[in-house]
């Protein structure tokens, strides 16, 4: 990680229509850049009230409070002990991966339409997010980092919790607040996902990563962090059954959809039970901009 790896090409040939230059030109333009460190990766917990957290209503305090309790954000055992992890600066989409932007990538590569979700999902705009199993969202990514001639691909798990936490803060969810404060930072139960966007971002500028969707990242599922353990940008187990996905989805409670909790499925799974989306990471330690691109070409 760190290095661009390839010249980006901007040319206008038969690969790259005015739909591809207006993606490339999106893409970049929606990046986060999360600067790199060393967080707690995994349920760190909090100080609350024990009446606030048996309510749901995580009212967070200080160790010196009275009837403050260190309690876990989630009762799931396979985000548990948290583990010490390091990551080097990456970028990151600041939104899910939409239709808009997907059918770009099916009609530039032959690929069948995706119509709609598995759920019965009333809605398909410009601006939903795409439901893709985990092979499709890997072939996007990787499909942008062809184009760009730049290193996409799907997030880690360690980097796409990081960024969920604005950089490892010990928060429940990714709003602008740390938590979950309906409608404000957070929308009503619909029974399809909300259109990208429309709700605060986290404090570090991240949108959605708590509902709407969950989001596939890179590695297989293992019970637990153990390998994860003390590494420098930890990829997870060599291989598995079953991919990961985080940030919890429309069709779960809110307080459900927190940055803690983890889903493993097959990756051929298109939607049994959880919705599942995406979000691509650039790994260059910097921020990139369209004019690094075209000063490179």
């Amino acid at each position: 990680m760190g290095v661009i790896a390839a010249t980006p090409t901007l040319a206008a040939d038969k690969l790259h229509t005015k739909d591809i230059q207006d993606l490339i030109k999106q893409t970049i333009g929606e990046l986060v850049f999360v600067k790199g460190g060393t967080f707690m990766m995994g349920d760190v917990g909090n100080y609350v009230t024990h009446a606030s957290y048996i309510s749901g209503d995580y009212k967070l305090t200080s160790p010196n409070t009275k009837g403050a309790v260190h309690m876990p954000w989630t009762f799931d055992k396979d985000n548990k002990p948290p583990v010490k992890v390091t990551l080097t600066g990456y970028s990151m989409d600041k939104y899910e991966l939409t239709y808009g932007e997907y059918d770009v990538f099916t009609e530039a590569t032959g690929r069948p339409l995706i119509v709609k979700w598995h759920l019965g999902q009333k809605v398909r705009g410009p601006r939903h997010p795409a439901a893709v199993d985990w092979y499709g969202a890997k072939a996007y990514c990787q499909w942008i980092g062809k184009v760009t001639g730049l290193p996409f691909d799907l997030p880690t798990e360690a980097q796409w919790e990081y960024a969920a936490r604005s950089r490892g803060k010990p928060v429940g969810y990714a709003t602008d607040t740390g938590l979950i404060d309906k409608p404000r930072n957070y929308g009503k139960f619909t029974g399809f996902p909300y259109p990208v966007g429309l709700f605060p971002p986290n404090q570090l500028g991240m949108y959605d990563m708590s509902g709407n969707v969950a989001e596939w990242v890179n590695d297989w599922y293992a019970p637990g962090y153990a390998d994860l353990a003390n590494k420098v940008d930890p990829t997870g187990p060599a291989s598995g059954t079953k991919k990961v996905s985080r940030g919890g989805s429309f069709v779960q409670s809110s307080w459900g959809n927190d940055v803690y909790s983890r889903v493993a499925e097959v990756p051929n799974t298109h939607n049994i039970g959880v919705a599942q989306g995406f979000r691509c990471v650039l790994n260059v330690d910097h921020p990139v901009t369209l004019k690094d691109l075209i000063q490179k070409n």
